[in-house]
């Protein structure tokens, strides 16, 4: 991403595919938050009017069906075929089954979720999900459905990430 557009390009730095918004391609905002390849190696963009997928044959940006016209803050993928997004006060699972995606489990404020915006998202090898946030960094474990905040009490020198996404190393995040 680069001042309002994206932008591919080949191993030698040369650009073979430019977008901008509004030049009809499906870019409808210079603000991506964050960057995935998918399940279908394509690329997926989570931004502040939903969900893109890059379809290749059309060479265009198109929303992901099953997905909430809204904000999304953040994508992750845990293979084969789950799709986590974060929107305002909602963490939620997808099914990706090759043309749409299908909600399968919402955790929200009920369940300790902060209404804040995220940076973007992760998901470790353990499929556990994490998101960076003004509030701390949250850890999401599907399979004991627990959530966890880290913050200041953990040793962190500050429970205020900027606006970037978490990274996971080969050995960990």
């Amino acid at each position: 991403s680069y001042g309002g557009g994206l932008q591919a390009r080949d191993g030698l730095g040369r650009i073979i595919h430019e977008l901008v918004p509004g030049d009809g391609q499906g870019l409808d905002s210079p603000e991506a938050r964050q960057l995935a390849i998918g399940p279908d190696a394509a690329l997926w963009i989570a931004g502040p009017t939903g969900l893109r997928r890059w379809d290749a044959a059309a060479r265009r940006l198109r929303a992901v069906p099953g997905t909430p016209g809204e904000p999304v803050f953040g994508v992750a993928f845990v293979p084969p075929d789950t799709v986590w997004l974060h929107r305002m006060a909602a963490l939620e699972a997808y099914r990706w089954d090759g043309r749409a995606l299908h909600r399968f489990r919402h955790v929200g404020t009920t369940q300790g979720l902060p209404a804040v915006a995220s940076g973007g998202i992760a998901a470790d090898r353990s499929g556990a999900v994490w998101l960076s946030t003004p509030r701390g960094l949250l850890r999401y474990d599907p399979v004991g459905e627990r959530l966890r905040v880290f913050s200041v009490r953990d040793g962190l020198p500050s429970q205020e990430f900027e606006a970037i996404a978490p990274v996971i190393l080969p050995e960990g995040i």
